[in-house]
């Protein structure tokens, strides 16, 4: 039986969402949490189809489309095969972590990325709590790469599965998993990126190695009952609020800087 791309990518999102019910089901048997609400979670869900067959889409074709351009002015050009695939894939991961570290750090990208950080709940359903905008911007952290020389669907191809890695890394069910802690980014490490706690705050930017936090100085190990969402939370669970309300906060607050008093 020949599968074909799309056939690949329904039966993909398919096994993400049955995997965000089978997380809540298990968050309700085992932690029993009582902040879990089924309309937060269908929430994320809504979220995530809209990201995945509206954005993501048309995303990941605009993205190709640029790293193809670029390509052609890049001073070598990288044979494909799967030792050279690998080695994207790793640099890739290097990108990532800053173009994440970014996100944290620039008003203008954290108010795609706040939307994905928002949910005070910490489940494979939080993994698809996307930014709707967020892939007609990331390609600009990863524009290096195709200059540097490697094959555009590469690129495009190692962000995919670095994304999915991601999806894995967030349950509170997983402890931590002792020296791959500082190796990859585990589940462990990945709820104190997602952690308010003051001292977990812009920690563990890795995609699939956390090596890139310990190396650049933003590492920090579990310690502490992680606190999940933003320090200002948006108490809503309708998706478009969810989605837009950083960017109306992003600009209100540009607003105020050219418009109050000393800046006329």
């Amino acid at each position: 039986m020949n599968f074909t791309t799309y056939d690949i990518e329904l039966i993909s999102t398919v096994l993400a969402l049955l995997a965000g019910v089978g997380s809540i089901c298990l968050h309700r048997m085992i932690l029993k949490t009582t902040f879990l609400t089924l309309k937060e979670s269908i929430s994320n869900v809504v979220i995530f189809l809209v990201w995945r067959f509206v954005f993501f889409s048309t995303g990941a074709a605009f993205q190709l489309a640029i790293f193809s351009f670029l390509h052609q002015f890049s001073l070598i050009h990288i044979e494909t095969g799967p030792l050279n695939f690998a080695i994207c894939l790793i640099v890739m991961d290097c990108a990532y972590y800053w173009k994440h570290r970014w996100e944290h750090q620039f008003g203008f990208l954290w108010a795609q990325h706040a939307v994905h950080h928002s949910s005070k709940e910490f489940n494979f359903t939080t993994s698809l709590r996307l930014p709707w905008v967020g892939s007609y911007i990331n390609w600009i952290a990863f524009a290096f790469v195709t200059l540097i020389g490697f094959d555009p669907l590469h690129i495009v191809l190692s962000y995919k599965l670095i994304l999915a890695y991601q999806y894995l890394v967030h349950t509170e069910l997983v402890p931590k998993l002792r020296i791959l802690e500082k190796v990859l980014n585990t589940p462990s490490n990945h709820r104190v990126h997602h952690g308010r706690n003051k001292q977990y705050i812009d920690k563990n930017f890795g995609g699939i190695l956390i090596v890139w936090d310990i190396l650049f100085g933003t590492y920090e190990p579990e310690g502490e009952k992680v606190e999940f969402g933003t320090t200002v939370p948006i108490e809503s669970t309708n998706p478009f609020v969810i989605n837009f309300r950083p960017w109306v906060e992003y600009f209100r607050s540009i607003r105020i800087k050219l418009f109050s008093p000393g800046k006329i």
